[in-house]
């Protein structure tokens, strides 16, 4: 059995894993959301015919996330073993580009108020609404708003339920109808970048983790359902 102490230290020591400098885990940060998590990484050489392999590649590599750090609501553990590459060059980067998405959608899709973000936000309902009253309502309530479709048709689609709350800095994808043009993503995170392939219909492909650099559609391209669409994070 663990004592509250020593519970209470390795929650710290989880901690400064994301936090400090030289952590370990700063990748899987979700401070800009306005969460404080706690994680371990791991890396460990695997046995073959008696001899322990002794290249990066060659190795398992895993992450141990509680989101947030304190009362956590998800326990998030991947591990990978000998991948044949690298996302982003490190292992780290690789298992990010499941992590940020995933964690980010399941943090929307919780019905409370998250526990470590007070600046939480509820979604309107915009449905009917016109392009200037969605985006006054946006306004309003401080939210980001992607508009996708025709600005002379009404509201008819919008990617997060009425009601739902979303954490610091999440887009808002609202659609009219099926006329839709290429936005710029520069900046987005890859969460961003697949709700929109989704509302738009494309297929899509990425490179790297972070954050949109480059994108392989120019911005005001018609879209066509179908139509793939490549980026590039850093």
């Amino acid at each position: 059995m663990v004592s509250p102490k020593t519970a209470a230290q390795v929650r710290k020591d989880m901690i400064d894993v994301v936090n400090l400098p030289d952590g370990t885990a700063r990748t899987y940060s979700l401070a800009k959301q306005g969460y404080q998590i706690a994680a371990k990484t791991g890396t460990a050489q695997i046995a073959v015919d008696g001899k322990y392999t002794n290249n990066y590649s060659s190795s398992t590599h895993s992450v141990e996330a509680l989101v947030p750090a304190d009362n956590p609501r998800f326990i998030f553990y991947m591990y990978i073993r000998q991948p044949r590459s690298f996302i982003g060059g490190f292992a780290d980067s690789t298992i990010n580009t499941l992590f940020h998405p995933l964690i980010i959608s399941a943090l929307n899709n919780v019905k409370s108020q998250p526990a470590a973000s007070d600046s939480a936000k509820k979604i309107p309902d915009f449905y009917g609404k016109s392009y200037t009253q969605a985006q006054q309502l946006a306004e309003d309530n401080g939210l980001q708003m992607i508009f996708v479709g025709s600005r002379r048709a009404k509201v008819s689609f919008q990617s997060i339920g009425a009601g739902s709350l979303v954490i610091v800095d999440q887009k808002i994808f609202l659609k009219s109808d099926d006329s839709i043009d290429m936005p710029d993503m520069k900046g987005w995170t890859l969460s961003d970048v697949s709700s929109f392939a989704k509302i738009a219909g494309l297929s899509l492909t990425y490179h790297g983790a972070g954050t949109v650099y480059k994108q392989s559609i120019p911005v005001d391209t018609s879209l066509e359902k179908g139509n793939n669409l490549e980026v590039y994070l850093e």
